[in-house]
């Protein structure tokens, strides 16, 4: 059994300086369970929690995120987005908060403010290819 090993960036914004560390994923090729050798390329992640558009008024605040699994897949990778203050045209500008990786298909975390958010997903299997991304899902918290 030859173990596979991948490296994906996990990248955390605090005070406006970005922050990147590898982390290493290790799995065998042949044996482990949970290698199935299906292809995810094509397939789109489902989120499923918070409901889209949900509105939190809760402190801290603690966000707790579901997507559908995707067989194959031994990791997911989150990127979670908050929304900057609208420019003079009303269009919403967004920074980069964190990139989360997960073993599951859930994963709870903590956002910056009271202010919109938004997160998507993608799976990452054996060989380290990635799925789709899901689609964005929006959110918010009034605290």
């Amino acid at each position: 059994m030859k173990p596979v090993t991948k490296i994906l960036t996990v990248c955390v914004l605090a005070l406006s300086i970005v922050s990147c560390t590898p982390y290493v994923a290790s799995q065998r090729e042949n044996g482990d369970r949970r290698c199935s050798g299906r292809d995810i390329t094509a397939v789109k992640p489902i989120l499923r929690l918070p409901a889209q558009d949900a509105v939190f008024n809760h402190y801290p605040r603690e966000l707790h995120l579901v997507w559908d699994a995707i067989p194959g897949a031994i990791d997911y990778v989150v990127t979670l987005e908050a929304q900057l203050p609208e420019t003079p045209h009303h269009e919403p500008e967004w920074r980069f908060l964190q990139r989360l990786p997960s073993a599951d298909n859930q994963i709870t975390t903590y956002f910056v403010g009271a202010q919109p958010g938004r997160w998507k997903v993608f799976a990452v299997d054996c060989a380290g290819s990635h799925s789709m991304e899901s689609d964005w899902g929006r959110f918010g918290f009034l605290l």
